[in-house]
């Protein structure tokens, strides 16, 4: 029997906002009524670059989407999000002897379009840490 493996933890904690071009409004909203829309998030480990989708109904708490304008949304999460360590990132992480960051590079529909930290596509925002 394959042993299974341990569980990473995402602490999530953050508020940003989102550019929405017209040319994709209606693939948003779509995605954001069936709850389809996914935090499209990184975690840097000294040469070596995870990226993870997080979706809200795998959040033990919340990811809120407000709209502020035609072109402008928040986003908000609160709470955590627990995956398995299937890639050893726990593992790595004691080794560094760092504690690293998960960062936001942006949102995406099921198109799949990305939507970016106030429309910039090389802003990131800090949304959490990582507990085992």
């Amino acid at each position: 029997m394959a042993k299974k493996p341990p569980k990473l933890t995402f602490n999530l904690d953050f508020t940003c906002e989102i550019e929405v071009p017209a040319e994709s409004r209606k693939a948003f909203e779509k995605d954001l009524k069936r709850g389809e829309l996914s935090i499209s998030a990184e975690l840097t480990l000294g040469s070596e670059v995870n990226f993870f989708n997080i979706y809200s109904d795998n959040v033990e708490g919340s990811i809120a989407f407000g709209k502020i304008s035609d072109t402008r949304y928040s986003v908000s999460a609160k709470g955590a999000y627990v995956t398995d360590d299937d890639s050893g990132i726990l593992a790595v992480i004691s080794k560094l002897k760092a504690t690293p960051k998960l960062i936001l590079t942006s949102v995406s529909d099921s198109e799949p379009n990305s939507y970016y930290v106030d429309g910039d596509e090389d802003k990131t925002v800090e949304i959490g840490s990582i507990s085992s």
